[in-house]
This record gives structure tokens, C-alpha cells and sequence, in this order.
């Protein structure tokens, strides 16, 4: 026998069913707690690297501070570190080549300065042909256009022996002018070396510089520079700059200064050149009036009291002994000048009862008189010129009568004749003996 139970599928699988919706619930409990802890593992594996890229968005745009935090020992920390590191020195070298390119562009724009001052200074000079104003102007520029505290020009005298202090631009170089500054060649001071050696010299700290004469007159150079003034490899003088800041003087500074230094011995020589051309001409000048007045002195003696007077009854040539200067006392009487010397006079008189001397006729008068001056000179110059062509003429003919003969008594007959003819002598004796040595 056996037992039968009877019972309804729903009732016998409910447990079952109620198991299955736990099992369920918990795997979609794992699941969602499994996709968190993915979610948040990834995004603590992905901060980092955020980080990373937005230090590198911003150094990018130019912000080299930005730094990227380290959280961890791991190989994303590494790697900040190194991120770090690297921002680090870019922006170290980024901030020295900004400081270089500074650097440079300030250097530019000083020898871009100097160069335009030394370009002014050496036009400015070449355009002067005194050379004391040459000198003075000259310093004048350097000390304004390039700022240095004492600028000089020193001249190697003669004898060779001393360099000459000849313009300074400062208060106390100007003294010095007063006391005829001067320094021995190759001797004495930065100055002198330059002017014995031919060679620039530069004194950066001139209280180390064993060379270095201290001078009361300048008690605040700090740096100075002496460049010698060379023409033809001949020293001629020394350019002297001083500044009261030590080691004012770079090597582009030499360089421009040098330079100038070469332009103002071109201008010096020309100075000296046109000087000694104007000395020349003047002498030549005063030699030649000298000669003119000479002739207008033989000329006027031959032709003593000659005069020449147009009046109302028309132009007379005549001869007096009145002094024409006692004429013209109620007239105008200017002088004749030839190369600044008085040849004669030129009265001009009104008709009695006319008007008063205006300044505009004595405007004219003077006007014409100094061209009467110069045709009167081209007059005497032509006669002079007619009277050698003359004279050289007779010479030449007297000449040719005497070599048409080959015997001598024929020739010395004919020479007696032709010059005692020629000058209107009396008699002529020409003798033939031999000088005793003795």
C-alpha cells in the first residue's frame, strides 16, 4: 500500500521561484556594485592623466607655471614628476632666451645709437674747416650724442714730444685748456701710451690701471679710453672719452668709437690741408698785390697827375697837380682800390643847387668805382702784356741781325749797332778779354 499526496505545482515551485528572484537580485546588486567599482577604479586611473592634459592645455597657451600635483608613488606620479621637471626648465630656458633676445636687442639699439651719433658726429665735422671750431664741435657731439662724461681731443705737437690737450667737452676739461694741459708721448697717462704706441688703450677700472694718470681736474672717471688719430701710420693726436661708470667701454664701443676716431682724423687732415691751402693763397695773394701796386706805382709815377673829368662842356683828359682828394669836399669822393690798395680817386659833384648824395647813389658809386678798379687793373695788365710782346719782339730781331754773320768783327759791329740803336745810346763799347784767376 502507499501513500498519495496530492499537492499544486505553484505551492510545491514558490520556494524555488523565491530562491531564483533572491539569486537574481543579488546578481544585479553585483553587477551594479561591480560597474561602480569599474566606474570608480577608471576614473582614479584616468584623474591623472586629466591632469597631465589640462598642465599641457595650459602650458600650451603660454602659462608656464601650471604644475600637475603627485598623489602617488606609481607610474603616473613618475610621470608628473618628469611632466614637472620638464615645465620647469622650459621655463628656465624659455625666461634666459627672453633675457638673451633682451640682451641682444639692447645691444642693437645701442650700436644702432652709436653708430647714428658717430655718423652725425663725422658729418657734422666734415662739414667744418676751422680746426679749433672743427675740435671743439666735435667733442661737444661725442659727449652729448654718446653720454660719456669728458670727451678730449689731444694733438701731438712738433717736435713729437707731447701730446697737446687742443678741445674737452667738460667743465674741468676746459680748465685744463686754461693751463695748457699737455702730456709726455709714451710716457704719461693712457694718453700717452696711445699717442707712442699707435695703439688703443682702455682703463675699465682706472684705480686698478697702473697706467692711469689721475687728474684733479676730473675726480669722477671711473673707465676711460684713449684711441690714437693715425694718418698715413703717423700718429697725429689721440681721441680721449671717459666715463664715471667703471668698465663703460665694450668691445662694440672700441669698435664705433675707432671708427669715429678714423673719421676725425680724416677731418683733421682736411682742416689742416685747407688751412695751409688758405695760408698758401693768402701769401700768393699778398705777393701778387704786392706786384699790382708795385707796377701801379711805376705806371702812376710815368703818368703823374693824369686825370680824366667829364663836365657840362663834355670829357676832358688832362694833367694837374691838384691832389684830387682836396676836390670833393662838397661832392663824393671814393677810392679806387686795386687788391685793397688806393690807386686814385672818383669825385662826383652835383650841379649847384641839385639834390642831396642818397644813399643809392653812393650805392652805384661804389658799385661802379670797384668795377673801374677792375678794369683799370685788366687795362694795366694788358699794356704790361703788350709792352713784354714788344720788347721781346725788338729782342728778337736785334738777335737774328746778330747771328747773320759768322765773322766775328761783323758780329760784334752789328751787336754795337743794333742795341745802341734800339736804346738810344750814345756810345757802346763791347770788350772781349779773358778774367785773370787770380
Amino acid at each position: 500500500w502507499g501513500v498519495i499526496v496530492q499537492q499544486q505545482e505553484a505551492e510545491i515551485l514558490l520556494p524555488l521561484r523565491y530562491l531564483q528572484r533572491i539569486v537574481w537580485g543579488i546578481t544585479v546588486l553585483m553587477v551594479f556594485i561591480l560597474a561602480g567599482l569599474f566606474f570608480f577604479a577608471l576614473r582614479q586611473a584616468l584623474t591623472p592623466i586629466t591632469g597631465l592634459t589640462e598642465a599641457a592645455v595650459a602650458i600650451a597657451a603660454g602659462d608656464l607655471t601650471c604644475m600637475v600635483p603627485v598623489e602617488s608613488g606609481d607610474e603616473f606620479g613618475v610621470l608628473a614628476q618628469a611632466f614637472n621637471q620638464m615645465t620647469v626648465q622650459l621655463h628656465d630656458l624659455i625666461g634666459s632666451l627672453e633675457q638673451r633676445v633682451a640682451d641682444r636687442t639692447a645691444s642693437l639699439a645701442r650700436r644702432s645709437s652709436y653708430l647714428a651719433a658717430a655718423a652725425q658726429v663725422a658729418r657734422d665735422a666734415a662739414a667744418i674747416r676751422d680746426l679749433s671750431q672743427l675740435l671743439d664741435q666735435t667733442v661737444r657731439l661725442i659727449s652729448e650724442r654718446f653720454g660719456f662724461y669728458h670727451a678730449g681731443i689731444f694733438l701731438v705737437d712738433e717736435t713729437g714730444e707731447y701730446a697737446v690737450l687742443q678741445a674737452a667737452s667738460s667743465a674741468g676739461g676746459r680748465r685744463m685748456l686754461a693751463q695748457k694741459h699737455r702730456l709726455k708721448v709714451g710716457e704719461v697717462g693712457i694718453v700717452g701710451y696711445a699717442a707712442g704706441a699707435g695703439e688703443p688703450r682702455i682703463a675699465l677700472d682706472v684705480g686698478q690701471d697702473a697706467v692711469f694718470f689721475g687728474n684733479l681736474n676730473l675726480p669722477d672717471t671711473r673707465s676711460e679710453i684713449a684711441l690714437p688719430l693715425k694718418s698715413q701710420e703717423r700718429v697725429i693726436g689721440v681721441l680721449d672719452v671717459q666715463s664715471i661708470e667703471p668698465g663703460a667701454f665694450t668691445e662694440e664701443d672700441v669698435a664705433v668709437l675707432q671708427t669715429l676716431a678714423d673719421q676725425i682724423t680724416v677731418a683733421i687732415s682736411n682742416a689742416q690741408l685747407f688751412q695751409q691751402v688758405r695760408e698758401s693763397l693768402e701769401t700768393e695773394r699778398r705777393l701778387s698785390g704786392e706786384l699790382s701796386i708795385q707796377a701801379w706805382r711805376a705806371l702812376l709815377h710815368a703818368r703823374s697827375g693824369l686825370e680824366v673829368r667829364r663836365n657840362q662842356q663834355g670829357l676832358h683828359l688832362q694833367r694837374t697837380e691838384e691832389a684830387p682828394e682836396s676836390r670833393g669836399a662838397e661832392g663824393l669822393a671814393l677810392p679806387i682800390e686795386v687788391r685793397g690798395q688806393t690807386i686814385g680817386v672818383l669825385n662826383a659833384r652835383r650841379p649847384a643847387g641839385g639834390a642831396p648824395w642818397t644813399e643809392e647813389d653812393q650805392s652805384w658809386l661804389e658799385m661802379f668805382t670797384e668795377q673801374l678798379g677792375t678794369a683799370l687793373e685788366s687795362a694795366r695788365l694788358y699794356e704790361d702784356a703788350q709792352r713784354r710782346a714788344t720788347r721781346e719782339q725788338l729782342v728778337g730781331e736785334v738777335s737774328a741781325h746778330i747771328r747773320e754773320s759768322l765773322d766775328m768783327d761783323t758780329v760784334l759791329q752789328t751787336a754795337a749797332r743794333e742795341i745802341s740803336q734800339l736804346l738810344g745810346l750814345a756810345a757802346l763799347d763791347v770788350r772781349l778779354k779773358m778774367a785773370d784767376k787770380s
